[in-house]
């Protein structure tokens, strides 16, 4: 495990690297599993556009980007993408996590759903919190970015400037 200092000492990003295990002999059954960069987060509608300005001379980097109305802002994610992969003895590549559109459309109104009947819900509706989370609902955008450089993996690096922006 990796630790990457983003913002703050009290504020650390946790990712994998491409890892290499051993399984029970390393001479009989070696097992490689494999990691790009991801992350996702919600983020307001100006930390969005500051991501993508970011994402634009990196084409290793894409991204996918939706809001609770449904308005999608997406570079290179079309079709499924491998985020993890094991390679195992005699058995064919194995892929334990994926990227998808349509299916990061069908999480984005879960997530989205529980901005309101989980948070806002514990709040008065005169309360500035309950406020607060029906504004994050109906303007923040979910957001996936996928590195696919496993050599300099510059996700961290591009993260942390956006996050220095908006300070």
């Amino acid at each position: 495990m990796v630790y990457q200092k983003v913002r703050g000492a009290e504020k650390w990003v946790h990712y994998f690297y491409t890892a290499l295990l051993d399984v029970f002999n390393a001479t009989t059954n070696p097992l490689t599993i494999t990691s790009q960069s991801y992350v996702e987060f919600f983020a307001p509608p100006e930390n969005v556009e500051r991501a993508i300005a970011a994402c634009k001379d990196r084409p290793e980097l894409d991204y996918f980007a939706a809001n609770a109305s449904g308005d999608v802002k997406s570079r290179g994610l079309t079709g499924t993408t491998a985020l993890t992969w094991g390679v195992f003895p005699n058995r064919e590549v194995q892929q334990p996590t994926i990227f998808d559109p349509d299916t990061f459309l069908v999480w984005r109104k879960e997530a989205f759903s529980m901005w309101l009947t989980f948070w806002a819900s514990l709040y008065d509706e005169e309360s500035p919190s309950y406020k607060t989370l029906h504004d994050i609902h109906d303007s923040f955008y979910l957001v996936a970015i996928v590195c696919n450089d496993f050599i300099s993996d510059p996700l961290w690096l591009v993260l942390s400037r956006i996050l220095e922006k908006t300070e």
